[in-house]
């Protein structure tokens, strides 16, 4: 998958130039590095082939599983924060293994949102005192600064 993605990316920064008629040599050199990138092949098997050489079963694992790493990922940011249907879901399922208190930055909600979350004893803190939003759709609050 990584190539896919590294390919579509130089495929976009391309385009994206073309069409702001802007930064030739940027163009130019994005373009010379896009040639150099392996071609997609077919291994023995019959599969995509997302590696240089061919790798087997009992080979050592590719170098990187970026697949994975995402699906991991996702799911840690979503034990600890779900957005949808026009509300967000702080902590929805802490697993007791995440331990007494711990702190996120940098999760991201839909609408736009960046979220840093602190917890203690399996609940929202700001400071020493527990969290309760009851917000709206579209409505926002802050903690009080004597919070």
């Amino acid at each position: 998958m990584d190539m896919a993605i590294n390919r579509e990316l130089f495929i976009h920064c391309l385009e994206t130039t073309c069409m702001l008629g802007s930064e030739p040599v940027f163009s130019a050199k994005i373009a010379a590095a896009r040639a150099k990138r392996y071609p997609f092949e077919t291994s023995p098997r019959g599969q995509l082939q997302e590696w240089a050489q061919d790798f087997t079963e009992t080979d050592a694992y590719p170098p990187c599983q970026i697949g994975g790493n995402f699906a991991f990922a996702v799911g840690v940011s979503g034990m600890l924060m779900q957005s949808h249907l026009g509300s967000i879901d702080f902590l929805p399922a802490l697993p007791p293994t995440a331990g007494p208190a711990g702190s996120a930055e940098g999760l991201c909600a839909r609408g736009g949102f960046e979220v840093d979350l602190v917890w203690a004893g399996g609940k929202l803190r700001y400071g020493k005192r527990p969290v309760g939003l009851d917000l709206k759709p579209g409505e926002s609050r802050a903690p009080r600064p004597d919070f």
